[in-house]
């Protein structure tokens, strides 16, 4: 359960793990939580080459919601037909990674974040001139 890709006997009975050690996990078990009780520590990945066992869901979140319901439902219907209809928005397709390349909404929403923020910063800060 610590290793990404489990625990294997080689021909002598000798067990190894492979791929990453989750460090996380064994913190966790040390620290009394038993993270073989609980199905949402489980950490595997996929082998190379191997389709991921969520790829499913990975295609619903890249689907963008459209406003009309009818064509929102159609889209999201459409996902798991083709898992990987969605892989030409990702920078790194042929990797892990699952980062997206922005569109225009997506850069203008977060500008106005960072705006935001800031705005509720200078904010703070004013009030704390008035209180003070």
């Amino acid at each position: 359960m610590f290793w990404t890709q489990g625990v294997q006997s080689d021909d002598r009975g000798t067990l190894s793990g492979r791929r990453a050690l989750s460090l996380e996990l064994v913190l966790l078990e040390r620290l009394g939580f038993h993270p073989e009780q609980n199905s949402y520590t489980l950490n595997k990945l996929p082998a190379e080459g191997d389709t991921p066992p969520r790829t499913v869901s990975y295609a619903k979140m890249r689907t963008r919601m459209v406003v009309d319901r009818d064509q929102n439902v159609a889209e999201l219907a459409a996902s798991p037909a083709d898992p990987h209809r969605h892989e030409h928005l990702l920078p790194f397709p042929r990797s892990r990674w699952e980062l997206y390349r922005w569109n225009p909404e997506d850069a203008v929403g977060f500008v106005l974040s960072v705006i935001a923020v800031f705005a509720v910063l200078a904010f703070m800060q004013a009030l704390l001139k008035i209180g003070g």
